[in-house]
């Protein structure tokens, strides 16, 4: 009987001091600039993994972590497509679209947020491979990094599509 009782305190214990974890969501901030682009769709691709609500940590070349605390507000896909959308040009109605395949969008274990993948707008089209170094350390930090890589990015479009 005395056994019974030590094991049931103990279980009644272990019960009661679990921690929860908190989950966190995050969002994008919205951005303002002065590269504005002329198109009117905007379409995003990328691999599965990344389009999961856990945001993506990269661990080495070859593992990859998805958060589970740690997660998108919204779907991370309309999410970038509407994030892309604020460098559209008003009043522009029909092509070109702008069409953006990521092939990573996550955090990496070097300390950086990193953008890679390629895109096209109308008859112009390129790579890209940013990574743009944290602030701080956290989720918090990672997302504003990969916002500004975002922006970095539609700065480069801009660059190529108007220059002559």
């Amino acid at each position: 009987m005395k056994k019974w009782s030590i094991l049931i305190f103990a279980l009644f214990v272990g019960c009661t001091s679990s921690e929860s974890i908190e989950t966190k969501t995050y969002l994008l901030p919205r951005v303002e600039s002065d590269h504005m682009l002329e198109f009117d769709r905007v379409s995003v691709k990328m691999p599965s993994y990344l389009e999961g609500p856990g945001i993506v940590y990269r661990l080495s070349e070859t593992e990859v972590e998805v958060a589970s605390h740690n997660v998108w507000a919204e779907n991370v896909r309309n999410m970038l497509i509407n994030q892309l959308q604020q460098y559209r040009m008003p009043d522009v109605n029909g092509p070109p679209n702008l069409s953006v395949h990521f092939e990573r969008f996550n955090g990496s274990y070097t300390g950086n947020a990193e953008l890679k993948g390629d895109w096209k707008l109308g008859v112009h089209s390129g790579d890209f491979d940013i990574k743009q170094p944290l602030d701080d350390e956290g989720y918090d930090a990672l997302v504003q990094a990969l916002n500004q890589g975002l922006d970095s990015l539609m700065q480069d479009i801009y660059s190529k599509v108007k220059t002559p």
